[in-house]
């Protein structure tokens, strides 16, 4: 098992104005594996799920999942800490800005940091015809478009990056945002 983390951002696509008070809002980093509620005032991370599937045949289906964020939140489960973006620019590959050019584009109040352990060793033999794929999804209480941009990092390098977009679906009084069973790109280790 080997340590990765994901740069996951959700920022409006209208034209706005940051004041200098949004910069008080800061990333969120968990930490151990530990799920919180991953979430601001604007916008929350309801699951993220990473995972590889195979099916040989219509009895034969098998689903190994590196990682899922998600679930619900108890007041029993640890506080997620609050990192000042600036402390941690420098672990994240600056190949097309980095993090810090990925923080700066906003809003900061809708950035999530995640750190997390992944689960690397599957059971599946043949790996010949395996779907990787990652779905999210989020809710908030505005309609806007969301632009997700991820990145996986392993040992200081970039490894992944996918940009996607998605449009809000209105359902239960909230605005949800579902990116479903979108492929990763070829990266095993």
């Amino acid at each position: 098992t080997r340590c990765k983390a994901i740069a996951q951002q959700a920022k409006q696509q209208t034209s706005h104005s940051r004041s200098s008070s949004d910069m008080s809002c800061r990333p969120r980093l968990l930490r151990h594996g530990k799920v919180g509620l991953i979430a601001t005032h604007k916008l929350r991370l309801v699951k993220f799920p990473a995972f590889m599937e195979q099916q040989r045949d219509a009895d034969t289906y098998h689903k190994h999942l590196f990682v899922h964020i998600g679930g619900s939140a108890t007041y029993a489960d640890p506080l997620l800490e609050a990192v000042d973006v600036r402390q941690i620019y420098d672990k994240f590959p600056e190949k097309k800005g980095g993090l810090k050019e990925l923080y700066d584009k906003g809003p900061q109040n809708a950035f999530f940091l995640v750190k997390f352990w992944a689960d690397l060793n599957t059971n599946i033999q043949d790996e010949a015809g395996a779907f990787y794929g990652v779905t999210s999804q989020y809710e908030s209480n505005e309609n806007m478009t969301i632009t997700c941009s991820t990145k996986v990092c392993s040992f200081g390098k970039q490894v992944v990056e996918k940009v996607e977009t998605e449009y809000a679906r209105f359902e239960n009084g909230r605005f949800v945002y579902r990116i479903h069973r979108s492929p990763m790109c070829e990266y095993r280790s």
